[in-house]
């Protein structure tokens, strides 16, 4: 199996950021990291110790792995990378620095004050449309060496914004609230999205 192949099969593609309430933790091996105060509750479907590896991953597509029986899904809130800096940053006013990472109290205190500020307002849908920007590219070959050059040219990706729904805003706030709400009985200090 071909490298790119291989890592297609086995590596999932996500461009989306994890929403979770966070504490500081000391780990064997690598100290102190700021993890979720729902370990096995949220962002893992699967029951990893339960789980066959090399048909998981070895393309028998009748395997149907064991679920995570302490999965829920109304802890699990992954946005893309873009709505998540646009709810976090362009909402709710956060600074993006690699990612988010603020104290809980103030956290619910600033979506909870918007929340009622937009009590009874919905969020006009975000139609969705093409970039007016082209990626341009051209593949040209090198005579002598015989090397692929990409460079700008006529042909280019199209890329689509799909928008957002009437109501986005409040929806994902409201969840956001109800996640870090259940975090701060556990014990969370902070949200996180990375």
């Amino acid at each position: 199996m071909r490298l790119l192949e291989f890592f297609k099969a086995t590596t999932p593609l996500v461009e989306g950021m994890n929403f979770y309430p966070s504490a500081e933790q000391i780990r064997p091996k690598i100290g102190k990291v700021w993890a979720s105060v729902f370990p096995n509750e949220w962002t893992e479907e699967l029951d990893r110790d339960k789980v066959d590896w090399e048909r998981y991953h070895g393309g028998d597509y009748e395997y149907e792995p064991p679920q995570n029986p302490e999965y829920r899904p109304d802890l699990d809130l992954n946005l893309s990378n873009a709505n998540m800096a646009y709810i976090l940053g362009d909402v709710l006013g956060y600074p993006r620095d690699d990612g988010f990472h603020i104290p809980i109290d103030h956290f619910l205190g600033k979506a909870q004050i918007w929340l009622q500020k937009n009590l009874g307002q919905t969020a006009a849908a975000v139609p969705s449309y093409e970039h007016p920007r082209k990626f341009d590219r051209q593949v040209t070959n090198d005579p002598e060496t015989g090397v692929s050059t990409i460079s700008g040219g006529p042909q280019g990706a199209r890329v689509i914004d799909v928008g957002r729904r009437e109501g986005y805003d409040n929806e994902t706030i409201m969840r956001m609230v109800k996640i870090a709400s259940l975090g701060k009985e556990r014990g969370a200090t902070h949200v996180s999205a990375f």
